[in-house]
Formats: C-alpha cells, sequence, structure tokens
C-alpha cells in the first residue's frame, strides 16, 4: 500500500503494483483480481475508536470520528454560520491552480493562509492533524486542492473539512460513486476559475446555500462504501490468501 499516486522524481520507490513482485495491492486503481481501491481519506477515519490524539510521531496523529462524516445539524450550522471566518488555505508549494484561486478569492473576502505559501497568519503551521482540525472549525471555506488529478485518488482533504463543517473548494479526481458533490464545491465542474470563483463567493456568503452545502451527505445515499469498511477489505485478503 503507499498514499502516493506518482513517483517523485529521484526517489527509488514503486508506486503502482508490480504483479512480478507481488500477487496482491492496494491502491486507488480500480478494484479487481490483484487490486483492491483503497484510496487514502479512508485511513483518517477513526474506525476502532482510538484515544486521541495519538502520541506523536504518529500519522495521522488525528483521525475523524466517523459520527462526524454523517447527520450534520442545521440548527448547528446555523450557530456556526455567524462564528466561522470565510476561507482558509494551507499550502506550502507553489501550484499554479490553487495560486490562481487564492488570489481571485482575494477580491471578495479576507483568506487566513496557515501554510509557507502566503502565509499571515504568523509563520507557518507544523503541529499535528489535530491542529489542522481546530483550524477548519473557525471558517465557512477551505481551498483543499490535491497535488495531482487522477480518478480515484482522494485524500483527507474531503473528509476532515466536512467533519468541521467547513465546505471544500475540491480540486481532485473525485470517486463520484463514493461521494455527493452536493457536499463539496468541485473545481473540475466549472469552465472557467471567474465561474468557479462566483459560486465560490455565493455559497460562502449566503447562509443558507452554505447550511445546505455543509448539511448534504457527503456519501451517496447517506451511506459508507461497504467496499472501504475494514470488514470488507478483511474478507477481501481471506479470499486471496484462501483463509
Amino acid at each position: 500500500f503507499t498514499g502516493e499516486n506518482s513517483v517523485p522524481e529521484g526517489v527509488r520507490r514503486k508506486i503502482y503494483p508490480d504483479y512480478s513482485e507481488c500477487d496482491i495491492s492496494f491502491s486507488y486503481f480500480n478494484t479487481s483480481e490483484k487490486n483492491l481501491y483503497f484510496p487514502l481519506w479512508v485511513l483518517f477515519v477513526n474506525w476502532f475508536q482510538w484515544e486521541l490524539p495519538l502520541p506523536l510521531p504518529s500519522n495521522p496523529s488525528y483521525l475523524v470520528e466517523i459520527d462526524y462524516l454523517f447527520d450534520k445539524k442545521v440548527e448547528v450550522a446555523e450557530k456556526l454560520f455567524d462564528l466561522k471566518k470565510e476561507c482558509m488555505f494551507m499550502n506550502n508549494n507553489p501550484v499554479e491552480d490553487r495560486i490562481m484561486l487564492y488570489k481571485a478569492l482575494l477580491n471578495f473576502f479576507d483568506i487566513s493562509s496557515y501554510g509557507k505559501l502566503f502565509n499571515n497568519t504568523g509563520g507557518p503551521v507544523r503541529g499535528s492533524e489535530e491542529e489542522k482540525h481546530k483550524i477548519l472549525k473557525k471558517y465557512r471555506s477551505t481551498i483543499s486542492y490535491e497535488n495531482t488529478i487522477r480518478h480515484g485518488y482522494n485524500t483527507e482533504k474531503i473528509i476532515q473539512p466536512y467533519s468541521e463543517y467547513c465546505l471544500s473548494v475540491y480540486s481532485g479526481g473525485l470517486d463520484e460513486e463514493c461521494f455527493n458533490k452536493d457536499a463539496l464545491i468541485v473545481a473540475q465542474d466549472y469552465k472557467c476559475l471567474d465561474s468557479l470563483v462566483d459560486e465560490v463567493v455565493d455559497t460562502v456568503n449566503d447562509r443558507e446555500k452554505w447550511i445546505a452545502k455543509v448539511c448534504s451527505p457527503l456519501f451517496k445515499g447517506n451511506k459508507f462504501p461497504y467496499g472501504l469498511q475494514p470488514l470488507s477489505v478483511l474478507e477481501w485478503l481471506c479470499e486471496k490468501l484462501s483463509l
């Protein structure tokens, strides 16, 4: 298993399944005879009720409670709307797509930047995943762009904001069989940057529209996909190993 979907230059490690060396693998590729589709975000769910936060250097050191991914309360969102700031940004790498969105949104509201890129919060955050959750709690929206776009390559950038009533402006190869797009703003759905910006600004500033987004079910049918649950993974492994 690997959480990455590409090989950084100069790093020798296998990312794509090499069936000459192994019979089964876990990756973001479609489930097949020798591969189980297993996106990174699944590992950020607190499946086994671990006491949190886990001691460092565990990674992640903070896991999302399953209950926080379901049954969002409109009355809670109503109260949070006035308490939250408009938008946050946490990025270290100067990637063009998120830079363009960040600069365009600055024409409409302030954005708190917690990474090295455009930092305006007193220095980049270098804490645990728990610290990220504390920050997400303060904002109505966050720019959540994957580093690369490939179908099914989805990370914690979807579930972490949702768990804190924070709307993800998401860019990535979204698994639409799993996730409900009504709970996100997906950059790939917009023909140009201007139309994306208009949607973000309108949603973030409109109480009813924002509440509808953050309270929409994150998963299709409001059910966690069985194929990504621990028992399903165990069943798949047992079948392959004839156990």
